[in-house]
């Protein structure tokens, strides 16, 4: 059987970033599935152009299925890095994935936080990656959704409260939540005095360096400080991660019993 597995991202302009995440994610997959011809697509036009115009051409998920199927491939693998079920997902990857599939070739994966049941697995890896120490909390900053609320990162939090887990999860985007506000008054509550500041994003990169752990005084880090608390930060995506890209390749592992 002649298959193929397509590993599509938002994308990252940054060529640094792309190396140490988008790109070590598609390379961990490639060693994995040494059976299976696997590419890369971006969902976001606005980097796809910038990069074509310094001449690198990644092509958008809609491109890697014609091209795909033109070639002739029997099973078509399509796994996307993003964490949840966004605004980015829902417009640019579901629906194309969707009327693909009805050629039968076309098995679709889903964000990390799509399913419950993963949650578990997934904060035992933040925290194995992140590592906060003794008496430190955990503050990851995620996303959000600008177009509605996305229950994920709340249904995570409540997750990771059950199992008494010093972690807070909160985003960045202003119409979603948990917002910093929230999680300011999670900390006070649990009278925190040391954070580890984090990022719940794969690549990251300027969301990282300025709205996370930048020198403006709206970032996290600086309104954690202001709170009188003692602030690490980490300022590598999650796809830098090799413990926590091994979560993709299981997904991608169970798709391919299918």
């Amino acid at each position: 059987m002649k298959q193929a597995l397509i590993v599509v991202s938002f994308g990252s302009s940054s060529a640094e970033t792309r190396a140490l995440t988008l790109d070590a994610v598609t390379a961990d997959m490639k060693a994995a599935f040494p059976d299976m011809h696997v590419i890369q697509a971006y969902t976001s036009e606005f980097i796809r152009k910038r990069l074509a115009s310094e001449g690198i051409d990644i092509p958008n998920l809609p491109q890697c299925l014609e091209q795909l199927q033109a070639e002739g491939y029997d099973r078509i693998i399509v796994q996307p890095t993003h964490l949840t079920l966004g605004e980015e997902y829902e417009s640019k990857i579901h629906p194309v994935v969707e009327a693909a599939s009805e050629t039968g070739t076309v098995i679709a994966g889903e964000p990390l936080l799509a399913d419950p049941n993963r949650y578990p697995q997934v904060l035992e890896t933040l925290l194995q990656v992140f590592h906060p120490e003794e008496g430190e909390h955990l503050v990851l900053v995620g996303h959000g959704s600008p177009h509605r609320h996305n229950a994920v990162y709340a249904a995570l939090q409540e997750m990771a409260d059950r199992g008494d887990l010093p972690i807070h999860i909160g985003v960045l985007e202003d119409t979603d939540w948990p917002s910093f506000s929230d999680v300011e008054e999670r900390l006070r509550m649990q009278q925190a005095s040391h954070v580890c500041l984090a990022p719940l994003l794969i690549a990251g990169g300027m969301h990282i360096h300025r709205e996370i752990a930048g020198e403006d005084n709206d970032s996290w880090k600086n309104r954690l400080q202001r709170m009188g608390l003692s602030v690490r930060t980490c300022l590598h995506g999650l796809g830098e991660y090799a413990p926590f890209r091994e979560l993709y390749v299981d997904m991608v592992r169970s798709l391919s019993k299918r």
